[in-house]
């Protein structure tokens, strides 16, 4: 008899950003929408400047992957957040079209490139 086949292991994720839309909003519900857990943490504006030298680059939303240090950049957490979706709960959430991405590794991440917080293969040339 075979074995069973079990998906692979959701991470713990947590994402903070300011109880606004904003910029974390499409994370958010991309996470939603997936069927994704995550600890949805909402800074209250007072709380902001003692929070602030914390963050990566002084900014939100930063997004930790199972309480590994803090990561910036919506985009990147958008693309995730879609991956972890098709890979997991969802196949036809993300076109097969797009390229697979790898977890966030803090040593590739850069502000400058949004993209480098999940490393993937280019797209394509057409």
């Amino acid at each position: 008899m075979g074995q069973a086949i079990f998906p692979p292991r959701l991470p713990t994720l947590k994402l903070t950003y300011f109880d606004i839309q904003g910029v974390a909003e499409k994370v958010r519900l991309a996470l939603v929408l997936g069927k994704i857990p995550f600890e949805d943490v909402r800074v209250q504006m007072a709380d902001w400047p003692a929070l602030k030298a914390s963050t990566p680059y002084g900014q939100l939303p930063m997004m930790s992957i199972d309480g590994a240090e803090p990561m910036a950049q919506s985009d990147a957490m958008l693309r995730y957040a879609g991956t972890l979706a098709t890979q997991v709960r969802h196949p036809s959430i993300l076109p097969p079209s797009l390229p697979p991405l790898t977890r966030i590794n803090p040593h590739t991440h850069t502000h400058a490139h949004r993209s480098t917080a999940f490393p993937c293969t280019p797209p394509p040339s057409n």
